[in-house]
């Protein structure tokens, strides 16, 4: 059980950034609930700090999911003529 000290603190402020992020995504791209994606993407977090007892391999999972992400969307995005 991971232990709660300053980098709990330091771990849920990066989890309010990628919160934010999910939630401008989803309601940029007019999902059903951008609201119920950035709760269900901050338990999953949490969850998995829980079974994996680590926040930086959390952390570093969230970062390359989020640069996939971001790499994929750039391919799609049209070139400006």
């Amino acid at each position: 059980m991971p232990a709660i000290t300053v980098s709990t603190a330091i771990f849920l402020g990066i989890q309010a950034i990628i919160v934010r992020f999910v939630y401008r995504e989803a309601a940029t791209q007019s999902r059903f609930s951008p609201l119920l994606a950035a709760i269900c993407s901050l338990v999953v977090a949490i969850g998995a700090v829980f079974l994996l007892n680590s926040l930086l391999v959390v952390l570093l999972i969230q970062a390359i999911a989020i640069g996939l992400y971001r790499l994929g969307g750039a391919r799609t995005t049209p070139a400006p003529q």
